[in-house]
């Protein structure tokens, strides 16, 4: 069973972020691979997490989607928890993805500027393939870096994993998952090809 943990998912969904998710667990259904989501509510649920990854750290995958200000502000007593938490786990290996403000909330240290609101194209690098999608930020953060080995922060929206399934497939084989294509996966990669161009 293949667990994704989300973090307040009905408040960080601004950009449609929790659909990443959703591209994940259709890419498992495709391989005859089950699949749940957890919720991340509390710092009690962190500690489970934490605790579940240790003593089994495959198949577990952790997404802290995209909030409005008011959203992130709803759970502001939780920003160090999380903060603490998240990059603890990123750092003993957990795969996941942070999207916009999450991005903002687990790498604090950046400026605000000039917005840039388009499409994004980012070139692929050793560790990651070409991204597409769109950003809407006025950060000086990268619109794409690591946290850890396995974890990855973007600016870029879409979601970002239904316009880059070679990202989805590589966040999945680092949760473990031997990613064979299928029909289907081949039929949706298609698509995503053809909406970048």
């Amino acid at each position: 069973m293949i667990s994704f943990y989300t973090l307040f998912p009905d408040r960080l969904n601004l950009n449609g972020d929790q659909a990443n998710i959703l591209v994940l667990q259709k890419r498992l259904e495709w391989q005859g691979i089950a699949s749940e989501v957890v919720e991340l509510t509390t710092e009690k649920d962190f500690e489970e997490l934490s605790v579940g990854f240790t003593n089994d750290p495959a198949g577990k995958f952790l997404l802290v989607g995209h909030g409005s200000t008011a959203a992130m502000q709803s759970f502001s007593s939780m920003h160090d928890a999380v903060q603490s938490a998240v990059r603890e786990l990123a750092k003993a290996g957990l795969p996941g993805l942070a999207v916009g403000s999450g991005y903002e909330l687990l790498v604090p240290d950046f400026a605000r500027g000039a917005r840039l609101s388009d499409y994004a194209d980012i070139a692929s690098t050793d560790t990651l393939p070409r991204i597409h999608g769109y950003v809407n930020s006025d950060t000086d953060l990268p619109l794409v870096s690591a946290l850890g080995e396995a974890f990855i922060c973007t600016m870029v929206h879409g979601p970002v994993l239904a316009r880059t399934p070679e990202l989805a497939d590589l966040l999945l084989s680092r949760m473990g998952v031997v990613v064979t294509p299928s029909e289907n996966s081949r039929q949706a990669d298609a698509f995503a090809a053809a909406a970048n161009n």
